[in-house]
């Protein structure tokens, strides 16, 4: 029982369900998230000249001889600064508030407006979320079914613990779950124009 109402959890946190408690400072209070960092940390090599850059979460295997070095031919694709990453982080904490704010209130449109296009199509589409496990028949009914069943079981938002830049359009939010980091990211946000939106694990690879 303990463990299917953990999965119960995080498959709501799948819909939005995260908290978004910041600082003064409009940052988390939970992790790397808390200072404004990603998973993008500092190497020794930017004592070298790249001060201005952080990479993407590379973590070297010692073990196995490897260093995480990025190749040159996908640095470009990788890289982001210092004041990119604290912009994006801002604008997708601010995306779930929003996401929030939408299942207290029921606004449905602003919701939908917070998804990318594919996590619409897919979630309005009857079999796949028959395939998800979810009663849904379509996304306005996928909507409700997430506010009913947050409100029958009581599920409280969940904390974040950081949020990783897998690509600079592409980030992965982590959450606190029985006060460890759960493994696996519950949630995926997609860059499309200046804009980061609620998307699926598969997009933006």
């Amino acid at each position: 029982m303990r463990y299917a109402a953990i999965f119960l959890i995080l498959a709501l946190a799948l819909g939005g369900c995260v908290s978004t408690k910041r600082s003064r400072l409009g940052e988390p209070q939970a992790g790397d998230a808390k200072s404004g960092k990603s998973v993008n940390k500092k190497r020794e090599n930017e004592k070298s000249g790249n001060e201005g850059s952080l990479p993407r979460a590379v973590e070297p295997d010692v073990s196995s001889g490897e260093t995480g070095a990025i190749p040159e031919s996908s640095k470009e694709e990788t890289l982001l600064t210092r004041v990119e990453v604290q912009k994006y982080t801002e604008s997708i904490l601010n995306v779930i508030e929003s996401l929030e704010a939408c299942y207290a209130s029921g606004d449905y449109e602003r919701w939908k407006s917070l998804l990318t296009p594919l996590y619409r199509e897919k979630h309005d589409d009857a079999a796949y979320l028959r395939a998800q496990g979810w009663t849904a028949t379509g996304l306005y009914s996928f909507f409700k079914l997430l506010i009913a069943t947050r409100k029958q079981g009581n599920v409280t938002a969940l904390k974040i613990s950081r949020i990783e830049f897998e690509k600079p359009w592409k980030a992965l939010v982590f959450v606190i779950l029985e006060e460890k980091e759960f493994p696996e990211p519950q949630h995926t946000f997609i860059k499309i124009g200046n804009s980061w939106l609620k998307g699926l694990p598969e997009e933006g690879d």
